[in-house]
């Protein structure tokens, strides 16, 4: 009988003063991946080629905000065939769609990213059934646990 080798990762990518964080849990030989963040296009390269060269799919990807340091490489991401809905899970993000407030949200790459999702047909915060992911003003954190065991709770302002 084979040993399966167990890892979990934490990796900070090369995102120049953006953010990018390449979470890997699960089995060593096929580990689930959860991406927070994108970077810049120059991040993007950087995570189409490990999703390529170890046919890696994305638990999750998650995008905290439209800050362009955030979300400039989660464009071209979407954009790329090689990727595809059928490569992602599902995707948590709070478009103009779910926030309450119309200048909640501002920047235009927030609205090209929610664009992409409605257009390729990737879930869509289908772990909250599109609704928005926050933490209530009361009461205890959210927590959510992925396939593959890994349990996150939502730290965040409501």
């Amino acid at each position: 009988m084979r040993e399966v080798t167990e890892v979990f990762s934490i990796e900070m990518l090369q995102a120049n003063y953006g953010d990018a964080v390449w979470l890997e849990y699960g089995p060593e030989d096929s580990p689930n991946v959860v991406l927070i963040d994108c970077g810049f296009k120059s991040t993007y390269r950087e995570i189409i080629k490990r999703i390529e060269e170890r046919n890696l799919t994305l638990e999750l990807l998650i995008l905290t905000h439209v800050d362009e340091d955030h979300i400039k490489g989660a464009i071209p991401l979407l954009q790329d065939r090689r990727l595809g809905p059928e490569r992602v899970r599902d995707i948590w993000f709070n478009g103009y769609d779910h926030m309450v407030e119309a200048d909640a949200m501002g920047a235009m790459q927030g609205e090209i990213f929610s664009e992409l999702i409605k257009k390729y047909e990737y879930s869509w915060n289908g772990d909250w059934d599109g609704q928005p992911v926050f933490v209530p003003e009361t009461g205890p954190l959210r927590e959510f646990a992925l396939p593959g065991g890994l349990k996150l709770t939502i730290l965040s302002p409501t």
